[in-house]
């Protein structure tokens, strides 16, 4: 039968997307075809290179479809790829079993679902064995608690300031290296309009297993800190107190980490003598 086929180098609709392009307000329909993703960077589903396929303009109609993915770089570990969007509506279901070719697939313990999620097709990943455990035996944190070599996810065996699972998320060479942590803390700055804008990049097969939460407020006593969830998906959230974050996908320092950019405007900092920003993570 008739087939339909897409590709692209990056993430614009209408340039660089891979997209099928419906007609506004019609239907792109895919029937039960079996649908077939390759991407080829090693962090899939958020790899900038090889983003999700988009269907602009028409809604998506669906029939049990089978999704198989081409994993050529690292296995999939936790987390939610998107492996189609739309810019208008899904309809229909997915075959919730995906499969994989390519080499690679899902991590080591690890199942898929694959779903339908609002206006994209999901694939979730749990139950990886990988993930901080992994990382830690690689860097050699093998020791029982308390010692230098300490693997608890909020231990810091090396004094550096820097907890074990915090070097992690935001991709330091190893916990007992102080300069390599240094560079991968958050960068602090004043935009011209006296905004204070945090920025650092977010391991993103953490961010399923280790949520990231933003603290801020006027005193680093006990008085109450605002959190604020760093999000999984692409896109900017902005809270209450009009502080936003903004989640770029894979648009770090390497194919495997996101790009997170925390922004708390002038007017919060005009009402607050002091103002102070951490960064929260549990396992």
């Amino acid at each position: 039968g008739a087939s339909l086929t897409a590709s692209g180098t990056g993430t614009t609709p209408g340039t660089t997307a891979a997209a099928i392009t419906g007609t506004a307000g019609g239907t792109v329909s895919l029937g039960s075809r079996p649908v077939s993703l390759t991407w080829g960077g090693a962090s899939a589903g958020t790899d900038s290179i090889h983003p999700a396929l988009l269907v602009s303009q028409a809604t998506l109609s669906l029939g049990g479809n089978t999704f198989t993915v081409m994993v050529p770089g690292t296995a999939l570990g936790n987390g939610v790829y998107t492996l189609v969007t739309t810019s208008a509506a899904i309809s229909g279901t997915v075959n919730p079993t995906p499969s994989f070719t390519g080499g690679n697939g899902l991590a080591s313990g690890a199942t898929g679902v694959v779903s339908i999620s609002g206006n994209s097709v999901v694939l979730t990943v749990a139950g990886a064995t990988g993930g901080y455990a992994s990382w830690a035996a690689t860097q050699g944190l093998t020791g029982t608690a308390g010692s230098a070599l300490d693997p608890a996810f909020n231990a810091d065996p090396h004094k550096v300031g820097i907890q074990n699972g915090m070097a992690w998320i935001l991709g330091a060479d190893a916990p007992g290296n102080p300069a390599a942590n240094l560079r991968k803390l958050p960068a602090v700055s004043r935009d011209g309009t006296g905004e204070m804008v945090l920025t650092f990049d977010r391991l993103a097969a953490s961010a399923a297993s280790a949520p990231l939460v933003v603290q801020y407020g006027d005193d680093l006593g006990a008085s109450p800190w605002t959190d604020f969830t760093v999000g999984t998906s692409g896109g900017t959230t902005t809270d209450g107190k009009g502080v936003s974050i903004a989640v770029a996908l894979a648009a770090g320092s390497t194919a495997d980490y996101d790009r997170i950019t925390v922004t708390i405007p002038a007017g919060y900092l005009a009402t607050h003598q002091k103002t102070f920003a951490r960064l929260k993570a549990t396992e």
